[in-house]
């Protein structure tokens, strides 16, 4: 049955992406019958009502979805009237004493988990540097969200010495006291998004996927391009504009080993990334603060 769905009037580019992710979650079978990003409507097509509702329990962008009753392109009565009676005269009986009134739910951190279903998954927490995880590396992991640090405010650094020859025994020297804070070194931005990338390859299941915030200049010539790996298929990118930049929230699935292009994934090295200083290992935020300005030919 077709389907009116009722988008929030912000974030235009997520919508669809949401929508399509929310039907592969759900094992609904959904087709987009008509959508345009100009207006806040979108007609569907879903199997059933229980569909419907199980596609929209989780969304954040959607605000309803009602069973369509009636559609004219041409915008005539008559020509309503008429799509109305062919699609919904069997149903008029059924809603002859409805009010059609609706309740809303209760808005809560709790009602959070609980509209997910996920109140018994929720564990401890750690914090760990990714590129040196406690996590055991295999394919168990469903989904990974990141929201990496941009590098903007302080330039990114993980665990490490600086420079290792010269103080080779300073983390061995005090790593059992209580006390101790581990040292750490420079990292480059785009080193970390080749390591998340890496990560997910390591730990998601078939069809897994990955999300993450990426920043990025608004002018193409600056652009920084999404980061790719064999293993990951993007998903869709969906863009969140500012003033001369945007952030950009890429979605990855992690292919099945049988997808991927062995060739590729052999020949597949991590790019070196060269520099000492905040702004030579993070170009976004050497571009930021010189205010995204071209560089003088």
């Amino acid at each position: 049955m077709d389907y009116l769905v009722r988008f929030s009037q912000f974030h235009e580019s997520f919508r669809l992406a949401e929508l399509k992710a929310l039907a592969v979650v759900e094992g609904i079978d959904l087709k987009i019958l008509e959508y345009s990003d100009d207006h806040p409507f979108c007609i569907i097509a879903v199997p059933s009502a229980d569909a419907a509702r199980a596609l929209i329990r989780r969304a954040i962008l959607i605000q309803s979805i009602h069973e369509l009753w009636g559609y004219a392109p041409s915008g005539l009565y008559e020509d309503i009237h008429a799509d109305v009676r062919a699609r919904t005269e069997p149903l008029w009986s059924s809603y002859a004493t409805c009010s059609f009134k609706g309740q809303g739910g209760q808005k809560s951190l709790k009602g959070n988990f609980a509209q997910y279903g996920l109140e018994r998954l929720v564990g401890e927490f750690f914090t760990a540097d990714l590129t040196n995880t406690p996590l055991v590396r295999r394919r168990w992991m469903d989904g990974i969200v990141c929201d990496p640090p941009y590098g903007v405010r302080e330039g990114l650094k993980v665990l490490g010495c600086r420079d290792p020859e010269k103080t080779p025994n300073v983390i061995v020297a005090g790593e059992n006291s209580p006390s101790y804070i581990a040292p750490k070194k420079p990292y480059s931005f785009l080193a970390m998004l080749d390591d998340i990338l890496e990560f997910a390859t390591q730990m998601l299941v078939d069809e897994g996927r990955l999300s993450f915030w990426m920043p990025t200049a608004n002018d193409e010539d600056q652009e920084l391009n999404a980061p790719t790996h064999p293993c990951l298929e993007i998903v869709s990118v969906c863009v969140q504009p500012f003033n001369r930049w945007s952030r950009r929230l890429i979605t990855y699935r992690r292919m099945p080993d049988s997808q991927v292009d062995q060739e590729k994934l052999s020949l597949h090295k991590r790019a070196k990334h060269e520099g000492v200083t905040a702004d030579e290992l993070n170009p976004f935020r050497e571009r930021y603060f010189k205010g995204f300005k071209k560089e003088e030919a």
